[in-house]
């Protein structure tokens, strides 16, 4: 695949990621229930920081997305499993870090893919999250060309500490 068709991907995964964040960082389909059963879903916490540098100030909202398999590989077919969302993120100083909880999320054995963006230029429309994305200038977390997994194969809490380390140019 070429970089501009995973780069093209990337952004595709986007509308899926602000979909699954668009009410209130609850996913646009919910997960699985566990049947009321305790102790069969999972937690996904952490930070986010930035390495890369922002072109706003960065200082934005912050959209991640938890999906069943890598939304930038595959943006056809991911599901977003979770979400959430960070209002107002202050991640201007150097070593800046804000904290970050997904709930409620189906254990499985196979890894889940998290991606992440800042609306560094604060722009995107709560009102039409379907057609909003980030533009140019805001910052994502990416693992090379592909998203950051993560394998929730165990009940209860989970730590996954997310970068913004690139810049959609």
């Amino acid at each position: 695949m070429s970089c501009a068709h995973r780069f093209f991907s990337t952004l595709c995964s986007f509308s899926l990621l602000l979909a699954a964040c668009g009410d209130g960082g609850n996913p646009g389909s919910e997960p699985p229930s566990d049947g009321g059963v305790a102790g069969t879903t999972a937690r996904l916490e952490g930070s986010v920081t930035r390495s890369a540098m922002p072109t706003a100030g960065g200082d934005g909202d912050v959209y991640i997305a938890l999906f069943d398999r890598d939304p930038v590989l595959d943006a056809e077919g991911a599901v977003a499993v979770g979400s959430g969302f960070l209002e107002d993120a202050d991640l201007s100083a150097d070593g800046a870090a804000v904290p970050y909880a997904i709930e409620d999320i189906p254990v499985r054995p196979e890894p889940y893919f998290v991606i992440a963006f800042m609306d560094d230029n604060d722009n995107v429309d709560p009102e039409d999250m379907e057609n909003a994305g980030p533009d140019s200038g805001d910052l994502l977390s990416l693992r090379g060309l592909a998203s950051v997994s993560v394998t929730l194969d165990a009940p209860g809490e989970h730590a996954l500490d997310i970068d913004l380390n690139s810049v959609l140019p």
